[in-house]
């Protein structure tokens, strides 16, 4: 009966020994869960403040630079548009030129390209053509046109057109070639070739200024 006893007094002490073993490691696995260190996928919060970029977002100055662009205006004008920038400043200024105007002196040299006696040429050339039959008015007319012709070279030298001022001569010799024609047929063959000098003196003159204001 003691030796009965016995054995339930061991094998009650071998339970209590095999649940303190286990609550002992329950414990040790609770700590070392709340000790381990923080993970490494963790954020690592950057120390730039709230809305300020990365320096190398940030334009940065550099040597000056400049650009200009012309534009061509109706009354003959070009207005010159200039910009500078250094990266960080940019500046813009406008400056309208006329046809030879000196802007450091202020002084004007424009030239005129007067085209009006090459049109008055071409009218009365026109009217010669159109009226050859009858010899006595069709004269009359070139010899106006003949006049106009002479105008129309003097303008052309002024502003040194060669073009301009060999039409106005040669429109010049046609017309009074056709002046001194008695013939129809002939007075309207010259009057048509004083005509055809007379608008490319015109285009001529044209061509001169667009040149010059360039």
């Amino acid at each position: 009966m003691i030796g009965f006893k016995l054995s339930i007094l061991i094998i009650a002490s071998t339970l209590l020994l095999s649940c303190s073993d286990n609550d002992n490691k329950s414990s040790n696995a609770r700590t070392a869960v709340q000790t381990q260190p923080a993970s490494s996928a963790s954020a690592d919060y950057s120390l730039a403040e709230p809305g300020v970029q990365s320096s190398s977002f940030l334009p940065t100055r550099h040597e000056e630079t400049m650009t200009k662009e012309k534009k061509y205006n109706p009354d003959g004008s070009v207005t010159v548009t200039t910009i500078t920038t250094d990266g960080l400043e940019t500046k813009k200024t406008e400056e309208t030129l006329f046809p030879n105007v000196d802007a450091s002196s202020g002084i004007t040299n424009e030239k005129q390209y007067i085209t009006d006696n090459f049109s008055e040429a071409h009218d009365y050339a026109r009217k010669a053509y159109l009226n050859a039959t009858d010899v006595e008015n069709a004269n009359d007319y070139l010899k106006k046109a003949m006049s106009y012709f002479e105008d129309a070279e003097s303008d052309a030298n002024e502003v040194d057109c060669d073009d301009a001022q060999s039409s106005a001569a040669d429109g010049y010799s046609y017309a009074k070639k056709g002046y001194n024609e008695t013939d129809p047929g002939e007075i309207e063959r010259y009057a048509k070739k004083a005509m055809n000098e007379a608008e490319e003196g015109k285009n001529s003159m044209e061509e001169c200024q667009r040149k010059n204001q360039m």
